[in-house]
């Protein structure tokens, strides 16, 4: 389970971590033979119930340890109560069973629903007091052919613009436009995205635009936004959310870059072609777009509005140190 969460919900790369994980999937599939075997048991007699209810004893002993020896690390009581009970009520069935003639059968169902749940709630308590820690790191991912972008609202764009965009062969051309003539844009940081992405080698195919409601929408800005990007980048396909998004609601937000990933999944591409850009917006959108990348393979962008550097992070989850 460390390897699980540290590679992000699912690299298991130890062999500890493959121990959990198979001990923890065969702890189900054992669950539900051993119940149904247990209830024939009960069924049969009072002699075996009586016997049957031992299965319960390793949830109840193990919750109780667990809360009466808390000096060492949860995991480590958890797992050690659990593989003790099992080495005890194993012997001890082994002997009862040579004492009192049990046959297999019988015996198999209880050791079944024993071992289920004496691993499941080691499990249970192990994973309830991780210390889940996030880490960083900075990333030039190789095969981007997907950009979400939530859209500002670009106020008092100059009315010269579309005449001045036939003149630029490339984006510095806009980038020295927009210096020469001390003009603000909010969307020059995601062209120079754009530019970063293409220039190391991606082939990006799609940039999905999400835009604001309100007073200053920018959603009724996104033609002029495609208009700029064709200009420039012409083989890229630009794919307006269908609505515009109102970016002070953070599960709206989360909403629209989830819809924005399963359009894009249709399209043929992987989480890990995908970027989410979090430049543009408010402090809302960052936060939507760096946790919705949290898990395996998603990566957000940063272009800096004071040096123009362009970042990509990812996102890992990993274990709390001890």
């Amino acid at each position: 389970m460390i390897s699980f969460l540290k590679n992000q919900f699912g690299k298991i790369k130890t062999p500890k971590g493959f121990i959990f994980v198979i001990s923890f999937i065969l702890s189900i599939s054992w669950f539900a033979d051993g119940l149904i075997g247990v209830i024939g048991l009960i069924l049969r007699g009072w002699f075996w119930g009586v016997v049957a209810l031992l299965s319960i004893i390793p949830p109840v002993v193990i919750f109780w340890i667990y809360k009466k020896i808390p000096k060492k690390p949860v995991y480590e009581n958890a797992l050690f109560i659990s593989t003790l009970l099992t080495i005890v009520f194993t012997a001890t069935l082994s002997v009862l069973k040579f004492y009192l003639n049990w046959e297999a059968d019988n015996l198999l169902p209880v050791i079944q629903l024993f071992l289920s749940t004496g691993i499941f709630t080691s499990s249970w308590l192990y994973i309830k007091e991780l210390d889940i820690n996030f880490s960083v790191r900075k990333i030039e991912p190789k095969d981007v052919r997907g950009l979400v972008i939530f859209l500002s609202y670009w106020e008092g764009i100059p009315n010269s613009l579309c005449n001045e965009l036939c003149r630029f062969k490339k984006p510095y051309d806009f980038y020295e436009y927009l210096e020469s003539n001390k003009i603000r844009c909010p969307w020059e940081m995601q062209l120079r995205l754009i530019e970063k992405i293409e220039n190391d080698g991606n082939k990006l195919e799609f940039v999905y635009l999400i835009g604001s409601k309100g007073n200053k929408s920018s959603h009724e800005q996104i033609s002029f936004f495609k208009m700029m990007v064709k200009r420039f980048f012409p083989d890229i396909k630009i794919i307006p959310y269908r609505e515009p998004v109102d970016f002070e609601e953070l599960e709206d937000n989360i909403k629209a870059i989830k819809e924005a990933f399963k359009e894009l999944r249709g399209k043929g591409l992987k989480d890990g072609q995908i970027i989410i850009d979090t430049t543009g917006g408010q402090k809302i959108q960052s936060i939507a777009g760096a946790f919705y990348s949290s898990t395996h393979d998603r990566y957000f962008a940063y272009v800096s509005t004071n040096t123009k550097e362009v970042k990509i992070f990812d996102v890992i989850l990993g274990e709390g140190e001890e």
